[in-house]
């Protein structure tokens, strides 16, 4: 297992899963299939096996979850300025509402409870990175070659 390509190629679906998952408008589609926690680390695996040439189930898996790894651990860091998680659902809902329905996340019940409702977050684009990884690697994994009958 190539580390710098796993890692390279982590990031890369990392970047795609958080691009699909908190740009606006798009990020409400996410929320219907939950694309963007998919395609993020299926492209990961993609691009380990056309860096290294080849790529087991194993492999794919552990690229799937570093990309979810990365994925989640930024995702988690946004979340602190309202980018991602719990209060870039909340910011990007409160601009669809009249203002004397918006949401407030002030006062530590809600900020705790955006916390919590991010680390979930984290660990579903950690298992769904591995899912997504394993699906890469039975997708693109090489296929055997048939011998000729003589």
């Amino acid at each position: 297992m190539n580390t710098k390509n796993m890692l390279l190629s982590g990031l890369v679906g990392a970047v795609i899963t958080l691009a699909l998952t908190n740009i606006p408008f798009l990020s409400l589609v996410n929320c219907l299939v939950c694309a963007g926690f998919w395609v993020g680390p299926l492209f990961a695996v993609w691009l380990y096996k056309r860096m290294s040439g080849t790529i087991s189930t194993k492999e794919g898996i552990w690229v799937g979850m570093t990309a979810g790894v990365i994925a989640g651990v930024i995702g988690f860091l946004l979340s602190f300025v309202g980018a991602a998680g719990a209060s870039g659902l909340i910011n990007e809902i409160n601009l669809l509402m009249p203002a004397q329905d918006k949401i407030d996340l002030s006062g530590i019940g809600g900020e705790i409870g955006g916390i919590i409702f991010t680390l979930f977050g984290v660990i579903f684009d950690i298992i769904v990175g591995a899912i997504g990884g394993f699906v890469g690697a039975t997708l693109f994994k090489n296929k055997p070659k048939t011998v000729a009958p003589a």
